[in-house]
Order: structure tokens, then C-alpha cells, then sequence
């Protein structure tokens, strides 16, 4: 039985050395660039492909055929990709030059564009990562989005860029979870020294709470706390101020500026999702309308919710809306996926294409491995 694993991953890596050591014919599909001895020796051993898979399909049946009374396991998995040829023409050319003298210009440079190959599988792995969901809106982009102009939405890969134009500026950060608090645990060291504003934008009640709980970040628990403290000191000193304006005579009053509520620098919209952005011709800022969600209740800074539909200016958005996994180049296969895109076939990463399965952690990868021995034995694959 031959099976692709489709990385790169650490996931990809660990499934094909068990799949090596069960005697099984593995080719794992992996970036050009090696980073581990591992993978140096994988590729010694022509299991590791250096070229990213490009699509994945079935060799002869379309979507939602079957062959007769047969299971669609019956067709084999096709999966191509793509090599560059240039460096091996090279190496034949410096050795063998004679083969070469005779073949025109034109010709030796068809040699040198990239080349599009495939392999034939009886089963396919996917243990690929999860990438960064690019969009800020409900489930997809909001009205408007695709309209921004180029640098004034970023993600947590681009976050490097954006520190580079902060300065003393207000930022909308869009998400709750994992992704989002990696980013503001980034961002953490230039709010405290800009004195500059970040809100935090969720469809949670309680901003980050399902995330502390499960991870126990000292570091974010830390930076929240700080700013609540920072707040809490800046609404005594104004309740100072006020009793002391209230104390004044009205003929003074009406002289003297009365003390401004101050605004927390960390601002939560909790149980709120951003359902449109929108820019003007000749301003900078982008403009998010936001709405206050109705399935949840915010608990934090409940006062921000008082107004359903409300429209706040930043000069940056950051989207940081989680991970999804990338499904776009599995053509015509019986996939089973979670609506958000998180998940992919069942607890055990099974699908209903017999033979396909998704990869995200170790308890899935010994559900895999006992689900292929169901095909095959170690002892028959090894004679």
C-alpha cells in the first residue's frame, strides 16, 4: 500500500516515521528548504519530496461518482506538484556537455521552467498546518472589507510590518482565542510605551476567558490585569476631580472645563462582530461599523453594548479571527468539514473518501494508524 503525507509539519513527520517503521511505502510532501536532520535523512531515503503538493484528486472518478458496486477505494488518489528542474539540467549539462551542444536555445530553456509531476496513491494523509483566517467579518469577510486599502489590514504573520508604522495610534484588534492574544501579547510592549489605545473586537461575552482557561497564560492574564489596574487608577483620580468640581459654586463652573470620563486604553466589544469597514478618499483612518451580537451577553465593559449599531475610526486593523484549515486543493473528494474550518473528519480525522484522512494531533494519528491497519498488516507490507 502506497500513502502520501502531506506536509509540512511536525505532525507529517512523526505520521511518516510511524508509517515507515509499520514497513508501509510512504512519500511525504515537504517545503524545498530543510530545516532538520530528519528531513535531510528522509529525503536520503527518497520518502521526502521537497515540492509542496499542489492539488489532490481522484486518478479516473469526478465528485460523487462510484465505480459501479465497487467503493470509490477502488480509484486511486492522484497527487501532483511541482519541481524545478534547473539545478539537475545544470549538473547533467557540466557532465555530459555533449548532449547538449546540438539542442537550441529555446529548447534548453523549456528545461529550465518549473515542471508539474504527480504520484499515484492508494491513501492520502493530509497533516498540512492550519492558516490564518484573512477576514474580520461574520464568518467571511465583512461588507467593504476587499475594499481596504493595502496597509491598513494586517495578520499575525505581517504583525512585524505593522509594529514598523506604529506610533502613537489606535488599533482595532479583531478576534478572540488563540491567534488574538498571541498578537496582543506582541503588542503589549509598544501600548505601554506609546500610551496609545488597542480594541479588542469578539463575538464572546467574556474576551479571552475559553482561552485562559484552557492555557493558563501568565503573560496575557498579567498585561489584561495591567490595564484594568491602569483604568481603574485614572477613574479615581476623575472622581476626584469631579466631586471637586461639583463642590465649586456655579458661577465658577461655568469657568472651569468639567473633568472628561477617561477612556481605557485596553477597550473590550464584547458580544460584538464587525459587519462592515469602510474608508474615506481623502482620510487615512478606517471606519468598522460593529454590532452587538444577539446570541450573547457581554460581560466586560457592558456600557460599550448600550448601542446596538455603532461605527468606531482607527488608523490600523489587526485581523486575528483564529486558524482554518485549507481545504482548496482537495478536488471532487467526500470531505466532512467543520462550517468554521477548523476541523476536518471526525474525532478520529476520518472522512467519508475512504482512504483520506486529516491529521491535527497525536491522539488522531494512532486513530489513522490503527483505521490502515485495517487495509493492510505491517508483516505483509514488509515481505
Amino acid at each position: 500500500m502506497k500513502i502520501a503525507v502531506l506536509g509540512p509539519s511536525s505532525e507529517a513527520l512523526h505520521m511518516t516515521q510511524d508509517l515507515l517503521r509499520l514497513g508501509a511505502s510512504v512519500r511525504l510532501f515537504w517545503q524545498s528548504a530543510f530545516v532538520t536532520s530528519v528531513e535531510q535523512e528522509l529525503f536520503a531515503q527518497d520518502v521526502l519530496i521537497p515540492a509542496p503538493f499542489k492539488s489532490v484528486t481522484k486518478r479516473f472518478l469526478i465528485a460523487g461518482e462510484t465505480p459501479g458496486a465497487r467503493s470509490r477505494f477502488a480509484d486511486l488518489f492522484r497527487v501532483s506538484y511541482e519541481v524545478n528542474p534547473v539545478e539537475r539540467v545544470e549538473t547533467i549539462q557540466s557532465e555530459q556537455p555533449e548532449v547538449f551542444e546540438k539542442l537550441s536555445s529555446e529548447f534548453m530553456d523549456s528545461l529550465k521552467s518549473r515542471l508539474e509531476l504527480f504520484e499515484d496513491f492508494d491513501v492520502v494523509i493530509d497533516a498540512t498546518e492550519s492558516k490564518l483566517v484573512r477576514h474580520i467579518g461574520p464568518g467571511g469577510p465583512c461588507v467593504g472589507e476587499s475594499r481596504l486599502r493595502e496597509g491598513s489590514l494586517y495578520f499575525l504573520d505581517s504583525l512585524s510590518e505593522l509594529a514598523q508604522k506604529l506610533s502613537h495610534h489606535e488599533l482595532a484588534l479583531v478576534g478572540d482565542g488563540f491567534v488574538a492574544a498571541s498578537a496582543l501579547k506582541q503588542l503589549a510592549a509598544w501600548w505601554r510605551q506609546s500610551k496609545s489605545r488597542i480594541f479588542i473586537i469578539t463575538n464572546q461575552g467574556s474576551p479571552f476567558e475559553h482561552y485562559l482557561q484552557k492555557t493558563r497564560d501568565r503573560e496575557l492574564h498579567d498585561f489584561l490585569s495591567e490595564a484594568r489596574s491602569e483604568h481603574e487608577q485614572e477613574m479615581v483620580q476623575y472622581n476626584v476631580e469631579l466631586a471637586a468640581w461639583d463642590e465649586l459654586d456655579d458661577f465658577v463652573k461655568v469657568k472651569k472645563v468639567k473633568p472628561a470620563e477617561p477612556i481605557p486604553r485596553l477597550v473590550f466589544f464584547s458580544a460584538h462582530l464587525v459587519t462592515a469597514a469602510d474608508q474615506l478618499i481623502d482620510k487615512s483612518r478606517t471606519f468598522l461599523t460593529l454590532e452587538t451580537s444577539p446570541w450573547n451577553e457581554p460581560q466586560v465593559q457592558v456600557e460599550n453594548s448600550q448601542i446596538d449599531i455603532k461605527t468606531i475610526g482607527v488608523d490600523f486593523v489587526m485581523g486575528a479571527c483564529g486558524r482554518q484549515r485549507d481545504h482548496s486543493r482537495f478536488y471532487g473528494l467526500d470531505l466532512r468539514l467543520s462550517l468554521d474550518g477548523k476541523r476536518a473528519g471526525d474525532d478520529s480525522g476520518i472522512h467519508p473518501e475512504v482512504g483520506f484522512f486529516s491529521l491535527q494531533n497525536s491522539t488522531q494519528r494512532e486513530a489513522i494508524v490503527q483505521n490502515l491497519l485495517t487495509f493492510f498488516s505491517p508483516k505483509e507490507s514488509s515481505q
